[in-house]
This record gives structure tokens, C-alpha cells and sequence, in this order.
């Protein structure tokens, strides 16, 4: 008996890391997409903008449609921002 008790409480720990992990997750991914309106209302900051990205970004959009680092892309880009949907 002691052993399935275990194991339940094992799998509701699981469990709770799972989530905890998704919301901690969300949180970073809100904050990440929260900074990049920011820069685009400061005048499309591509040095700000481009900060947010890993270095072999490739940037696809209707305008700009590839560039392999993030500055080419952000200095390039002229169609306005369309992060302001909240749903992840």
C-alpha cells in the first residue's frame, strides 16, 4: 500500500512541476513579446529588436522575407507591429 501511495504522490509532483514549469514558461514568453511592442512603439528600435533574438535568426514576414541575422530584418521592416494579441 505504501508503494502505490508513493507513486501517486510521485506522479502528482510530476505533475505540478509540469504546470508550474508551462506558467513560469508563459510568463518568459509574455515578457519577451511585451518587450518587443515596447521597441517597436520606440521608433522600431532595430538595435533593441534585434537584441531579442539569437544571432542565426531567419526573419519570414509578408514584407522582409528572409534575412539570416535579426538587424537586417528590423532595419528593413516597415509594416507595423501585430504582437497585441495576449493569448499564448
Amino acid at each position: 500500500m505504501a508503494c502505490d501511495e508513493t507513486t501517486h504522490l510521485t506522479l502528482i509532483l510530476e505533475e505540478l512541476e509540469t504546470r508550474i514549469s508551462v506558467l513560469e514558461d508563459t510568463g518568459v514568453i509574455r515578457n519577451l513579446k511585451a518587450r518587443y511592442a515596447w521597441y517597436c512603439h520606440d521608433n522600431y528600435n532595430p538595435d533593441k529588436i534585434a537584441d531579442l533574438f539569437v544571432e542565426d535568426t531567419v526573419w519570414e514576414s509578408g514584407i522582409v522575407r528572409e534575412h539570416q541575422n535579426a538587424y537586417a530584418a528590423f532595419a528593413l521592416r516597415t509594416e507595423r507591429n501585430t504582437v497585441a494579441h495576449p493569448i499564448l
